[in-house]
């Protein structure tokens, strides 16, 4: 998980930017901006000690070099994609979209054999549009107040609530009657059939039985206050 300083710099960086940026402007920016950021050292990720002196005819490899600023809250573009922008992407806050961006194209060969250096010849280059996913501000967090230093307070995020979870016989309900074979289950399928049938023509019945003696009841009542 990225340190609360590295949130709020991918916060400001893409609060501030009116398009879409890839995940390598974000890190350059980051550096740019904030060059002298720093986090605790427990907060600061851990990278392997060298190796051992190496045995004699023998060659150990040399250890990975540590990133840039390790101190600092976004250390690598590893850090940045695997731990920062995940993380602001479960909270919605940032989100990736595919769009288009220019994209400089290489000159013909015979521009090369003219003495001219690769970097004037890509400087020198039209561009063309192309695809590709990049990062901005979520539309839900449009509103907030961007960050201006690392160090400042974090959004207030609250987390969904969550459905309870289901059962399994919730989830993969079993046909009824599947114990049965098919004879068995067409013949109990027939049998509840009959019994539903029974039992909506007793409530009938029953419903009929009352009504009649209603009926007697009001009758009699009649009776009694005629003799009256």
């Amino acid at each position: 998980m990225g340190s609360r300083q590295a949130r709020n710099i991918v916060r400001s960086i893409l609060g501030t930017s009116e398009i879409p940026l890839s995940t390598k402007q974000v890190y350059e920016l980051a550096w740019k901006r904030f060059p002298k950021a720093t986090v605790g050292e427990q907060s600061a990720p851990s990278f392997p000690s060298p190796p051992l002196a190496a045995k004699e005819h023998y060659k150990r490899k040399q250890p990975p070099l540590p990133p840039r600023g390790v101190n600092h809250p976004i250390p690598s573009m590893k850090h940045l994609k695997t731990r920062v922008l995940p993380l602001l992407v479960a909270r919605s806050e940032v989100e990736k979209v595919y769009t288009t961006r220019a994209q400089a194209t290489e000159e013909p060969t015979d521009a090369k054999s003219k003495g001219h250096s690769k970097a004037a010849t890509k400087s020198a280059s039209p561009t063309t549009a192309a695809k590709a996913w990049l990062w901005r501000i979520h539309p839900t967090s449009k509103g907030k107040q961007v960050p201006e230093s690392p160090n400042d307070v974090e959004w207030k995020w609250e987390a969904p609530e969550k459905a309870p979870a289901k059962t399994h016989m919730e989830m993969y309900p079993l046909p009824e009657n599947i114990h049965l074979n098919p004879r068995r289950r067409r013949a109990r399928i027939a049998k509840v059939a009959r019994d539903k049938a029974w039992v909506a023509e007793v409530a009938r019945a029953v419903e009929a039985g009352k009504r009649v003696a209603e009926r007697r009841a009001a009758k009699a009542k009649v009776k009694v206050k005629a003799a009256a």
